[in-house]
């Protein structure tokens, strides 16, 4: 009951700052268009490195979204009470974690499908591709969002952010590309499947506490 509570608050907020819902998935189709004007769009290496694109456009996105994740709540102090009960907090952290993935992610792998098959990629690619964005974007959020925790406090500027995540980020993308590397040649893309569901499983569980005990850290520092 408290999480949904939490989950119904957060899309109040958003639908009264519909600029932060826009923002991420304006830049991330703004940085699609930048790149394919850059190879051409009748170049045929366009199609080749459209994945690639999409996946570098997802990846800076995704810093601007994490980083107003949690500061609205932070800098009201509304942030604050939630953290003093523990189910109230993990709740709240559950919460944030599905409506980042609801609001942000799935806009992004709506507009990569589209965008993927008006660049004729195939009906396979464009399918392997989503499920790539949807995989390794659910890792970037529960990845991303405990980092946020932990910097909660600290003035961020978005070259330290980028610092701090891309490490961790960096193989989920090489998971995600060799998975469509493998489908696009006709290779097995099932095991790069199951290694981005297996860490999801395994950090989907653990990353409402992580978030819960982070943010209460940046409070006690």
């Amino acid at each position: 009951m408290k999480f949904i509570t939490h989950l119904h608050n957060n899309f109040i907020i958003a639908s009264r700052n519909l600029i932060d819902f826009i923002n991420p998935i304006g830049f991330y189709l703004i940085s699609i268009v930048i790149f394919v004007f850059f190879f051409g769009i009748e170049n045929n290496t366009l199609v080749q490195f459209l994945p690639a694109i999409m996946w570098v456009s997802a990846f800076l996105a995704n810093l601007l979204a994490l980083d107003k994740l949690y500061s609205q709540d932070y800098n009201s102090g509304v942030l604050e009470l939630f953290l003093i009960n523990k189910s109230v907090g993990i709740s709240y952290a559950s919460a944030k974690l599905v409506y980042y993935y609801i609001v942000t992610i799935i806009p992004q792998v709506l507009v990569s499908t589209v965008i993927s098959l008006v660049f004729n990629l195939s009906y396979k690619l464009a399918f392997i591709l989503a499920i790539s964005l949807l995989l390794g974007n659910l890792l970037f959020t529960l990845l991303g969002a405990i980092i946020m925790a932990v910097m909660v406090n600290i003035r961020k500027s978005n070259i330290l952010t980028s610092v701090i995540l891309l490490p961790l980020f960096i193989p989920v993308i090489i998971f995600a590309s060799s998975m469509l590397y493998a489908a696009s040649h006709e290779l097995n893309y099932i095991g790069s499947i199951g290694i981005l569901l297996s860490f999801g499983f395994i950090l989907a569980p653990i990353a409402p506490f992580a978030i819960y005990y982070a943010l209460k850290l940046g409070y006690e520092v």
